[in-house]
């Protein structure tokens, strides 16, 4: 079977790029999805939940063993082949979301992990669009108005997330004159919105 798109997603089995990778689930629709070993059998398992939900048949979804801190984010060359060939749309969501992680580790995943999923963009052969999944927390410290362009500041951060989603925002905005980059900002992700259900209790739930 022919495919419209594929799309090759980081961050999964994730609880955002898990719901993300439903809603834009179809039968015309492939997935690579880029998976930690430690992680596999969580993420063959809610890719099962996705085909009885979505109804979408279970050949459209590729589980991919890797790590975005990996050159080539430790895909196999194989997988690296078929992926750079079939690919149409990037989504890279895989991060370090803890705001208390420390520097070292940070850097590791959130910028130098972007920068490698930025060199496997820059191979794609049919790339349509690469989406990165950033944070309103990019802005730090600052306190004023601040608009959208207005990436760099000297204000500080509060903790190593921001600072480091603040500078893989940069590498990504790097991009942007030669290949089809959308960089999303989504602010305090707590739960869905209908029915509550969450990842785990942290974050805005300890105040609630």
């Amino acid at each position: 079977m022919s495919f419209t798109e594929t799309i090759f997603i980081t961050g999964f089995p994730g609880f955002i790029a898990g719901r993300l990778v439903e809603k834009l689930s179809s039968r015309n629709t492939h997935f690579f999805l880029l998976v930690q070993e430690a992680f596999f059998k969580k993420a063959l398992e809610q890719v099962q939940e996705i085909v009885k939900k979505s109804e979408t048949p279970s050949k459209n979804f590729t589980i991919i063993q890797g790590d975005i801190t990996k050159e080539n984010l430790g895909m196999s060359d194989t997988d690296l082949e078929v992926v750079l060939r079939e690919t149409t749309d990037i989504y890279h969501l895989a991060a370090v979301y803890d705001l208390a992680v420390e520097k070292d580790l940070a850097y590791r995943v959130n910028v130098e992990g972007t920068k490698n999923v930025n060199d496997i963009v820059r191979k794609v052969k049919s790339l349509q669009r690469y989406n990165y999944i950033s944070t309103c927390y990019v802005a730090g410290k600052r306190d004023d108005r601040i608009y959208e362009n207005e990436l760099e500041h000297d204000k500080g951060f509060r903790n190593y997330y921001e600072e480091t989603k603040h500078f893989a925002e940069i590498e990504v905005e790097k991009l942007k004159g030669d290949y089809p980059v959308t960089i999303y900002r989504p602010s305090v992700v707590c739960g869905d919105s209908v029915t509550g259900e969450t990842a785990k209790y942290d974050g805005i739930f300890y105040v609630m």
